[in-house]
């Protein structure tokens, strides 16, 4: 799912649909960017900052890879 771009941010973990794990991260300019799963180091809960790297998925779109919450 990742491309990585190199663009390393922080931001905070929002849960879209939890049975299916779909997740967005809030970015520090408001807008959000999507993370699949697999791409989450840990267990994140809503509302948690996290680390990443902004990568690009197979269709050309931003998401975020390499997420970690910040302790």
């Amino acid at each position: 799912m990742s491309g990585a771009r190199g663009n390393y941010a922080s931001g905070y973990s929002e849960m879209v649909q939890p049975r299916e794990g779909l997740r967005f991260i809030e970015k520090e300019d408001g807008n959000d960017v999507f993370v699949h799963k697999s791409d989450v180091s840990g267990t994140i809960d809503e509302g948690d900052e996290v680390e990443y790297e902004l990568g690009e998925s197979p269709d050309g779109r931003a998401c975020a890879t390499n997420v970690s919450k910040v302790e």
